[in-house]
């Protein structure tokens, strides 16, 4: 017996902590307005990714998630201690970020360049489309 695609997405998405699922909703607002804009995204390739082996929105997300696991569990083992750019450029993340948060630099370290992993990673990317989305959570000093 075989399962669709579908189910197999419902199961993962189950399985990761909400906190975890909050990341996800707020990236993928980041990449594609999906939940601020009237309709949804269109496009064979609306994260990017331009490969017709990940056409569709589905097989986007699957390409991400894939990539997420590989920075959150890498960094958990200790497996990933660098980020390699696509200019080049190799960073080594602080060691006090947790496992999600180094899984989405990861993800924008490999697909994006230098000036967008910046905007992505800083105050005014994934940070601020939570703050919109969910309001600030942390207490003001």
């Amino acid at each position: 017996m075989t399962t669709t695609p579908v189910p197999r997405l419902w199961i993962w998405w189950q399985s990761i902590t909400p906190s975890a699922r909050a990341s996800c909703w707020r990236w993928l607002e980041y990449q594609t307005g999906a939940l601020s804009q009237p309709v949804a995204p269109t496009g064979d390739y609306p994260l990017g990714n331009v490969d017709y082996n990940y056409a569709g929105f589905y097989l986007q997300l699957i390409w991400a998630a894939n990539i997420l696991n590989v920075g959150y569990y890498g960094w958990r083992s200790g497996s990933l201690t660098e980020l390699n750019h696509p200019d080049g450029t190799l960073e080594r993340p602080d060691p006090w970020q947790t496992a999600g948060t180094i899984a989405f630099q990861y993800y924008f370290s490999l697909n994006s360049p230098m000036f967008e992993y910046t905007r992505a990673t800083g105050p005014d990317g994934m940070a601020h489309v939570y703050r919109t989305l969910f309001g600030n959570h942390l207490p003001r000093m």
